[in-house]
């Protein structure tokens, strides 16, 4: 079937096809091609470079909408695709006609045969591929050995836990438990040691994090700007100390995403990885890295802790490397700034631009001449952390290409690796001694005495409601999708679910009401947290001119909020004092009025605590 259409380009890769076509399109000047001058003949052939992708159209200009294939789906025309040229015209722009066979019969499955993809993978990039038809998966063969590649990243000290972890995700090789003291050696800051293997295994293994959040620990970190927006930085940043204008020790202002925009075009790093490997370096509320007054090192940064390894105290390794000189990376950095911007051009260079181009290698690097070395971090966890948060950066624009590299090991088993759940060490001490350790879950943000739940972005707090105390969890975003939720915490010997108010499944946001429901592997439910989300005082999951209208309503006393709904019109939380129990009452007053109108005016945004 022969065609007139209009080639527009737009960062969208497809490398499949269902049917098979023949068409005509146009092509704008600026974005093709491997030899121009060849294309401006007519009947001469072309090859698509220098984009992903390009989405054809139906006229010569912006309004003319896409051409479709019978099953709706756009045309995408992947680089590399050859065209011939018909003819050229000028609307504005100058635009070329040309055409091609466009091969759709090449489907998802044979695409995913060509990739090499083994069964394992392709039962999860399956379902990833049914919502988000447009990414592009492709298979990293490192051509290793599977066990091969455990042993060797699981060396004591290579992979790191927090101590307060169940006791089978933490080593109890020699050199990493001491007996005599039943004890863990820490390795790095005050409590981090040493991970076990089957921990190290379970976040090896890429097919344990083949969905829509985790999947962006494979994610390509180059720097795309058509995407990667300073609101999708925002999004990352949202309720840190990074979330505001600042004013840098040169005086420069800005914002925190404007200077990891800057970052990215002077590095061409990835604006959305920047930010996330900041917040995981830093945390929310920020550390002495960046607080520019630690004593000795006084006006210097570093947002990365690039430099920053293991000792008693990483964070003065990290400012002795921020008070180099070096052009390079502008070192020293002595403003937030060269820290940022500096720190990304080492990363692009050390890391990023040498092959170690996704936050899974840079955890576990299994590709180039330096095995299992020069790994960025040693918390075993960080990529899934990373992940999560790359994720909430593209709400937005998830649908378009996106290429995620996905490695593939040898002799890998049929099933996944587990993540532990067992409650003793299944490690061997020195001299084949048992391991055996009663877990404590009492470090979980959720802990009972045989379950817990990690969910350390998160808080409890005991809520006095006048015929009863509650323990409500707080710390949820207004908006948030419940899936993006679950897959910040880690259940342990139990599971999680996010139930609205009447205890139906809730399968869309987050909102004040619901009910973070813990249940035991029989089914039994073992603790219910209700939901505070602040400022959502209607349980409608967003905060709004409704929130307002009923808080006003409260206090002028014509309509009382009860329960979880009054605890989210108390934003300021200047309500401290606790009683015996250590519960706390709801007080909304005028003030957390006016902290409900700075937000929905953009001037100082609500703390969910």
């Amino acid at each position: 079937m022969q065609e007139e259409m209009k080639l527009k380009v737009h960062a969208k890769c497809k490398k499949y096809f269902w049917q098979t076509i023949i068409v005509s399109v146009l092509i704008i000047v600026l974005f093709v091609c491997k030899d121009w001058t060849a294309l401006k003949a007519a009947g001469r052939k072309g090859v698509i470079s220098g984009c992903p992708s390009m989405v054809a159209f139906l006229g010569p200009g912006n309004s003319y909408g896409a051409v479709t294939t019978e099953n709706g789906s756009k045309i995408i025309l992947p680089s590399g695709y050859e065209v011939v040229v018909l003819s050229e015209t000028f609307a504005e722009e100058l635009w070329y006609y040309f055409s091609f066979t466009y091969n759709t019969d090449k489907d998802f499955e044979g695409y995913l045969t060509s990739q090499g993809f083994p069964e394992s993978y392709r039962k999860y990039l399956r379902v990833i591929h049914e919502e988000h038809p447009l990414w592009v998966f492709e298979a990293q063969h490192t051509n290793l050995d599977w066990a091969a590649s455990v042993e060797a990243e699981s060396v004591v000290g290579k992979n790191l836990i927090p101590d307060d972890s169940p006791v089978s995700w933490k080593s109890m090789a020699e050199g990493a438990y001491n007996h005599a003291t039943n004890s863990w050696i820490v390795f790095d800051g005050k409590d981090w040691v040493a991970a076990s293997k089957e921990l190290i295994a379970y976040y090896m293994d890429p097919r344990n994090f083949l969905n829509d959040i985790n999947i962006f620990q494979f994610e390509t970190l180059s720097y795309n700007p058509s995407y990667q927006t300073a609101a999708g930085i925002e999004a990352i940043l949202d309720g840190s100390f990074m979330d505001c204008v600042y004013v840098d020790t040169d005086g420069w202002v800005a914002t925190y995403a404007e200077a990891f925009i800057y970052a990215s075009e002077q590095s061409g790093v990835s604006p959305f990885h920047l930010a996330s490997r900041a917040l995981q370096e830093l945390g929310y509320d920020g550390s002495s890295s960046v607080s520019g007054n630690v004593s000795g090192y006084e006006g210097l940064f570093n947002f990365y802790n690039i430099g920053a390894t293991s000792s008693s105290n990483p964070i003065i390794n990290g400012l002795q490397f921020a008070s180099q000189i070096n052009n390079d990376y502008f070192l020293p950095w002595n403003a937030q700034w060269k820290s940022i911007a500096g720190g990304a051009i080492y990363l692009g260079k050390r890391y990023i631009n040498v092959g170690q181009d996704t936050l899974y290698l840079q955890k576990f690097n299994v590709q180039g001449s330096n095995l299992y070395n020069h790994q960025y971090m040693t918390n075993v966890q960080a990529p899934s952390a990373e992940a999560g948060r790359l994720s909430e950066a593209y709400q937005t624009s998830l649908e378009r290409a996106i290429v995620f590299k996905i490695p593939i090991y040898l002799n890998m088993p049929e099933e996944n690796a587990p993540l532990p759940t067992d409650t003793e060490g299944s490690n061997s001490g020195p001299g084949g001694e048992s391991g055996s350790v009663q877990v404590d879950y009492s470090g979980y943000t959720i802990n009972g005495s045989s379950y817990g739940v990690a969910a350390d972005s998160y808080r409890l707090q005991k809520l006095n409601t006048g015929s009863e105390t509650v323990t409500y969890i707080y710390g949820f975003t207004a908006g948030q999708s419940v899936q993006d939720v679950l897959a910040t915490m880690t259940p342990v010997n139990c599971s999680i679910k996010i139930l609205n108010s009447d205890k139906t499944i809730n399968e869309g946001i987050i909102s004040t009401g619901n009910v973070l429901q813990v249940v035991a592997g029989d089914g039994s439910v073992l603790e219910e947290l209700p939901v505070v989300i602040f400022g959502d005082v209607t349980g409608d999951g967003v905060t709004d001119g409704k929130d307002m209208l009923y808080m006003c309503r409260h206090i002028l006393g014509t309509s009382v909020l009860m329960g979880a709904y009054a605890e989210a019109g108390d934003i300021r939380w200047d309500t401290t004092i606790v009683d015996s129990q250590g519960a706390k009452t709801s007080d909304i007053t005028g003030v957390d009025m006016l902290y409900m109108q700075r937000h929905l005016l953009g001037i100082a945004y609500i703390n969910q605590k």
